[in-house]
């Protein structure tokens, strides 16, 4: 075997025993090759290695998950190249591709081992579709059971639902008085929105949007509490404004994602195309695509610069996206996503890197963390216990 197959194939074993650096992990998407078919062919020998004589996955299980994991897209998922590198897919697919594969193949395994270790949860389901529409005149609509086609009417405005996770509010002509509604989603929901001017917005679970129905004078503002991924219609005449817990971020056309929980230390607010300002307590920043800039009420807002953009907006993409998270964040997102209440006690200062898919239910999620040896989690009244 030559060299670099002999250091891939290690470091490929150093990631399934949670031993791999960060520089490791770059090193061995390098070694992966410079294209879709190296890195397809990479893998399937890595894991067919590590079976011994017994291959993981049949040929049909391959044949059948590997696309995704080339693709590395959700339904609706638009690429940019403009955005990442190769090497920065490589490094997505191959982090997708490994927590994919691991709830493939290893779900038996990790199911027998769990049996002699802590106690999982019950399976608890991942989130879904799930909001409230409240109108202008207070009157709410479940967007759960409500019909698609026509929903509602808001002065001259529309009010569709197309399907099960899609509202849009098309305006006809003439301008009318300003109503402003209100789209919910609880804890283990998620909707998208397309406002009337056409920009789209992506609500993550236990967030809000207050909006006009339709924008009338010289800005275009809405209010967000908890998350949610823009992508705003160009409008050079039309500033657009989002109001988020005393921050104000101002855009003319781009894609950017707030992260603006209040358990979070700080909103978070991420571009990927185009510019944007962000302003806190009278000072600004102008951010340019891979930039985030953070506001913590204590600290002020400052600039981060190359962050990782895939993290941000992993959610949207249907993945718990984790960088070297410490176990309190990641346990905050997962408890948002199913609706569970997480209990964190004793220190625990082991850190995470990796990605789970979002449809898993709970035990799959908290048995890849338990398969990493650094936790442990038990079950009590519907509350879980996580503990070092």
């Amino acid at each position: 075997m030559e060299d670099s197959e002999k250091r891939m194939q290690y470091l490929f074993h150093r990631y399934l025993d949670d031993q791999l650096s960060m520089e490791e992990f770059e090193e061995f998407c390098e070694l992966a090759g410079n294209g879709p078919e190296e890195l397809r062919e990479a893998l399937a020998n890595l894991w067919e290695g590590t079976a011994n004589a017994s291959p993981l996955l049949t040929a049909a299980e391959w044949n059948a998950v590997m696309p995704s994991l080339i693709a590395n897209e959700a339904p609706g998922r638009k690429r940019s190249s403009r955005l990442f590198s190769w090497r920065a897919a490589a490094a997505a697919v191959v982090i997708t591709g490994l927590g994919l594969l691991y709830l493939s193949v290893r779900k038996d395994a990790t199911n027998e081992q769990l049996t002699s270790r802590q106690q999982i949860p019950e399976d608890i389901k991942p989130g879904g579709n799930k909001a409230i529409l409240t109108l202008a005149d207070g009157t709410t609509i479940n967007l759960d059971s409500a019909g698609t086609g026509n929903i509602a009417r808001q002065g001259n405005t529309q009010i569709l639902k197309s399907d099960s996770n899609s509202l849009s509010y098309q305006a006809t002509q003439g301008n009318t008085a300003t109503a402003y509604n209100t789209l919910t989603t609880p804890p283990g929901g998620q909707y998208t929105l397309t406002l009337s001017d056409g920009s789209r917005v992506w609500l993550n679970a236990g967030s809000s949007i207050r909006f006009p129905a339709t924008f009338n004078g010289q800005e275009r503002e809405v209010e967000l509490t908890g998350e949610a991924y823009f992508e705003v219609a160009k409008d050079a005449a039309h500033i657009f404004r989002v109001s988020v817990n005393g921050t104000q971020v101002e855009v003319l056309g781009t894609s950017f994602n707030i992260m603006a929980y209040n358990n979070e230390a700080a909103i978070k607010t991420t571009l990927l195309e185009g510019s944007i300002r962000v302003e806190y307590n009278g000072t600004p920043l102008q951010l340019k695509p891979g930039q985030q800039a953070q506001v913590n009420k204590q600290k002020g807002i400052k600039l981060i610069e190359n962050t990782d953009i895939q993290e941000a907006i992993a959610w949207k993409n249907h993945l718990f996206w984790f960088n070297n998270a410490d176990i309190p964040s990641v346990m905050r997102e997962i408890a948002r996503w199913y609706n569970i209440d997480i209990i964190i006690t004793g220190d625990i200062s082991w850190h995470f890197t990796g990605s789970i898919p979002r449809e898993a239910t709970i035990s799959e999620v908290f048995g890849i963390l338990q398969e990493a040896g650094k936790i442990h989690i038990v079950t009590r009244d519907r509350k879980i216990i996580v503990s070092p």
